[in-house]
């Protein structure tokens, strides 16, 4: 009888431990499955990321290509400004003739009165509102409230 009695716990053993191995086994094999997913969606990341990097990059090369443009035409213009000082002046009330990139006075056909809308922008400066809420007030863009005031003063 003891004998029996050892053979069923030797048995019952071996039937644990086989069953705790085999329950080992499915936890690794799902710790792999869930490591190799978690690889798969670092690739992804890492792939995402260096797509994003190229995009930025030709952003700006883009944006450093059109800032140097502008320097070139902004040096280009204070060397035309530089040559306008440096001649020497006409007759008194001459106007000197205009440069490149200057624009002549537009003189609309059909308009004897000034804008009604600069009117407005003046009669609230007068009454003491600032560009900003002249802006508002009128639904106009706010440099364009300030422009109309500048050169109103020059």
């Amino acid at each position: 009888m003891w004998l029996g009695l050892i053979l069923a716990m030797a048995g019952s053993g071996v039937v644990a431990y086989v069953v705790a191995r085999v329950v080992e086994a499915a936890a690794q094999s799902r710790g792999a499955a869930r490591a190799r997913r978690r690889a798969e969606d670092l690739r992804a990341l890492m792939r995402d990321l260096e797509e994003l990097s190229e995009r930025c990059a030709a952003e700006a090369d883009a944006r450093a290509a059109a800032l140097q443009h502008l320097i070139a035409a902004a040096d280009q213009r204070l060397a035309e400004l530089e040559a306008s000082a440096a001649a020497p002046p006409g007759p008194p009330g001459a106007l000197a003739p205009p440069g490149p990139g200057v624009c002549e006075p537009v003189v609309l056909a059909g308009r004897d009165r000034p804008d009604p809308a600069l009117d407005q922008v003046y009669q609230l400066a007068e009454q003491g509102l600032s560009p900003l809420q002249i802006a508002k007030h009128l639904g106009r863009p706010p440099g364009q409230v300030e422009l109309i005031l500048a050169l109103r003063r020059g």
